[in-house]
């Protein structure tokens, strides 16, 4: 079928393609139905347009192409993606990608996932710049420096994900859907690897980073997000217990409500960041800078303070409770509790006992 155009008629329904050549063949805009490609060789093929479903595709794809086709219900199990692979623009839906493994970027922009699992596959570098992710499984994945930028990642599982070195400014990782018995579903990922990441301006409200569940070594996997980027990130009401945030840049991050119980806070930089009422229960802050962030409302009873940098800090309503301020940096700040004078006995003055007798 090399170079084949299967284009007239458009409508394959059934067809067994299994260990054809189909090197530069065309089904552009066609309609493929009940299909096996099994192990096809598909150098140059052409799927642009087209729309599949229930396809088996499971093989090794070299320059292969799916612009803006519309997939449902098809097998990419363990399949192969060399580099110049386009989905850009497709709409791919109950379909796996379960063990497929990219040797080079593999083009996700503009798509639409729903309901898509990517569990143990490896693509590294690809681009999804802008997709839309909902639904989806990619426990274990490896996207270890690919391209999310303003994508939106809605109520998908990212257990084990490696996000290492990761593009994901402005990705949006909030928002819900509503699952079995009215249940809310959101992002969860627990044990994900941001190491690296560029995540400014993402928004991870509601995200669950600790869904409490234990591994098989019985202990919850730990959420890195060492050294990764976080600036002005929306990290509101999320549950960091026993994350990893050690060198990592928070700056102007919104992490009002937050729970840090646990956290590895070591080197971060938390600078006019928002902590407006979170909980930092057993967490580390000696030697942080946090000039110029909210800390109204929190609860900092018994914390070290040894050398953290509150200058401009606003700890209005804070709880200070067996807090030492003076091993802090505190110029600026507003909300800290007025020093205690303590009243002092001048023998030189008259006592007023028994000034009045008569």
């Amino acid at each position: 079928l090399t170079s084949a155009k299967l284009n007239d008629p458009p409508i394959i329904d059934g067809t067994i393609f299994d260990y054809s050549n189909l090197y530069e063949t065309s089904f552009y805009q066609d309609t493929i139905s009940n299909a096996s490609f099994v192990n096809a060789h598909f150098l140059g093929a052409n799927f642009d347009q087209a729309k599949l479903t229930n396809v088996n595709f499971s093989g090794k794809f070299i320059l292969a192409f799916f612009n803006g086709a519309i997939l449902d219900r098809v097998n990419f199990l363990n399949s192969s993606f060399d580099a110049g692979v386009d989905f850009a623009d497709s709409v791919i839906s109950n379909s796996t990608f379960t063990g497929a493994t990219s040797n080079g970027p593999v083009d996700f922009n503009g798509a639409h996932f729903s309901n898509v699992d990517f569990t143990n596959a490896k693509f590294s570098d690809a681009n999804f710049a802008a997709a839309s992710i909902t639904n989806s499984l990619f426990t274990g994945a490896d996207l270890s420096s690919v391209f999310l930028g303003g994508a939106v990642l809605t109520a998908s599982y990212f257990g084990g994900t490696n996000f290492s070195g990761a593009f994901l400014q402005d990705a949006n990782f909030s928002g819900s859907i509503q699952g079995p018995n009215s249940t809310t579903r959101t992002s969860d990922v627990t044990g994900a690897n941001f190491s690296g990441a560029f995540l400014k301006g993402a928004n991870f409200s509601g995200v669950n980073f600790n869904d409490g569940i234990p591994g098989s070594d019985g202990k919850v996997p730990t959420t890195n997000l060492s050294k990764a980027d976080l600036t002005g990130a929306n990290l509101k009401g999320v549950n960091l217990t026993n994350a990893n945030l050690s060198q990592t840049t928070l700056t102007l991050a919104n992490l009002s409500g937050a729970i840090f119980t646990g956290v590895n806070l070591s080197g971060a930089i938390l600078t006019g960041a928002n902590l407006t009422g979170a909980n930092l229960t057993g967490a580390s802050l000696k030697g942080l800078d946090l000039s110029g962030s909210n800390l109204s409302g929190v609860n900092l009873t018994g914390i070290d303070l040894t050398g953290v940098n509150l200058t401009g800090a606003n700890l209005t309503g804070a709880t200070l409770t067996g807090v030492d301020l003076s091993v802090a940096i505190t110029k600026n700040a507003v909300g800290l509790p007025a020093p205690v004078v303590i009243p002092t006995f001048d023998p030189g003055m008259p006592s007023d006992s028994g000034s009045n007798s008569s």
